[in-house]
């Protein structure tokens, strides 16, 4: 069974600390910051959030230890994380955790050079924008 909770701002970057030496591939390919170690991608993550306006930064615990986190600012899905784990049902945890915080329909944004992240974009939302840097998707429930 998956919980979610809120963290505080003062526990974001440990978090994102942990959850990105998690994962070899984001840091070295697929990262803005790639290739770079996880502490580095972890900071650009956190400089990129912590001063948006209402930005709720949530954690998605499983089997007691987090395994992924969202960021949500108004009506778009500022960020996402899932480890391996969850990535193999990564269509049921959006829908069972994510989609529940917003309203029937939201945009998710991500860097265009994290491939993997725009090809699931992809299969869950339409594309809605994108430049040299961004690419976001519209996502109905």
């Amino acid at each position: 069974m998956i919980i979610m909770n809120v963290i505080g701002s003062d526990k974001w970057l440990k978090i994102l600390e942990d959850l990105y030496e998690s994962d070899e591939d984001l840091c070295n390919i697929y990262h803005i910051e790639a290739p770079a170690t996880s502490k580095v991608c972890a900071s650009r993550t956190f400089e990129d959030i912590k001063n948006l306006d209402d930005f709720s930064f949530y954690v998605l615990i499983n089997e007691g230890r987090i395994s992924g986190w969202f960021g949500k600012e108004q009506d778009h899905l500022t960020g996402f994380f899932l480890d391996k784990g969850l990535r193999k049902n990564s269509k049921d945890v959006f829908k069972s955790y994510i989609f529940p915080k917003f309203g029937d329909e939201f945009l998710s944004s991500v860097y265009k050079k994290n491939s993997r992240a725009v090809s699931f974009l992809k299969k869950i939302g339409e594309p809605y924008a994108e430049n040299n840097v961004i690419f976001t998707v519209k996502i109905s429930k």
